[in-house]
């Protein structure tokens, strides 16, 4: 199983500013609160999204179509093991993936076809849409990665991929021009991966056609953007990640579902380069460090107060 890392922050929607903030206590109380049918209310790519609790701050986050699991949750029959099991013996009911949120970044532990980072920060701001909170949440991967304006100071670039998930406009139209379909058999298809290869690989340079797709490729439903390339500060081709979860990376192999929180945290803890990635975060200039959620205005309790108290039209 993959576990992906991310740093998170809070940008705020009309001054621009960004914030590292601890979001632990805000999801734990999201997820405790007996108002089953606000948390059963948030949907991506027209499948509801459920958090559940795992262990600690480890969650399993399930996407599904099955209002069956929707309405056995909301009555309080079903929890996390529950909806493994179902989960396990028919795949076809929706997929489940696992998200550890620490102080500054989170972890997800993913399968082929989980749910990923990017449906999770749908959910969270979409969460904060409801309550009114005016922050967007922003994820941003722990990778080697190359700017996209640096793109042109590249010496050579070789291959190109490409990876986009079913929630990108451009899934359906890459789909029509390989098969003619009409996109009503895209439905159980996670994501497509294109390579784009020169015609001669020892001599051809891809740096304009990897010009256009950061100009052009849409960046909803982006997965990653990857080339091999050859940099000036370089004496060799290397795979470079202009877009999306690319080289920071640990891998877990349990042989229970349970022992996934505790692989997580042990894959996390012995990574060296996820400490230097959590540090860089910190210390990014842009981003202001050790700000209280509460003090910025983001609290379960009194958001959802608040939302309680406004009148329904």
């Amino acid at each position: 199983m993959r576990v992906g890392y991310f740093g998170y922050y809070l940008k705020h929607r009309q001054s621009g500013d960004k914030y590292i903030v601890d979001l632990r206590n805000f999801v734990r109380d999201f997820v405790a609160s007996d108002d089953i049918a606000f948390k059963q209310q948030f949907t991506y790519n027209q499948e509801n999204l459920l958090l559940l609790p795992a262990q600690g701050s480890t969650y399993l986050f399930v996407q599904t179509r099955d209002l069956e699991i929707v309405k056995r949750v909301k009555r309080g029959e079903w929890d996390a093991d529950d909806i493994r099991r179902v989960l396990r013996g028919d795949q076809t009911v929706g997929f489940a993936s696992y998200v550890s949120l620490n102080s500054e970044w989170l972890g997800t532990a993913c399968r082929v076809m989980s749910p990923r980072h990017t449906a999770f920060a749908h959910l969270i701001n979409s969460i904060f849409d409801k309550l009114q909170i005016p922050y967007d949440f922003i994820l941003r991967s722990f990778h080697t990665q190359l700017p996209e304006d640096e793109v042109s100071s590249l010496d050579r670039v070789g291959r190109v991929s490409v990876e986009i998930n079913h929630s990108s406009p451009a899934f359906p139209r890459v789909w029509s021009a390989l098969t003619g379909g009409d996109g009503t058999e895209l439905n159980d298809i996670a994501a497509m991966r294109i390579e784009v290869i020169p015609l001669r690989k020892r001599t051809a340079d891809l740096k304009p056609n990897l010009q256009e797709l950061v100009d052009s490729l849409p960046r909803d439903g982006l997965e990653s953007l990857e080339a091999r390339a050859k940099a000036e500060a370089l004496d060799r081709m290397s795979d470079m990640y202009i877009y999306g979860a690319g080289a920071l990376r640990s891998f877990i192999d349990v042989d229970a579902e349970s022992q996934i929180p505790d692989a997580m945290a042990s894959a996390a803890r012995e990574s060296a380069e996820l400490r230097e990635a959590i540090q860089e975060f910190r210390d990014e200039p842009d981003l202001e460090s050790g700000t209280n959620a509460s003090g910025l205005g983001i609290s379960w309790s009194s958001a959802y107060g608040r939302y309680v108290d406004r009148p329904r039209q």
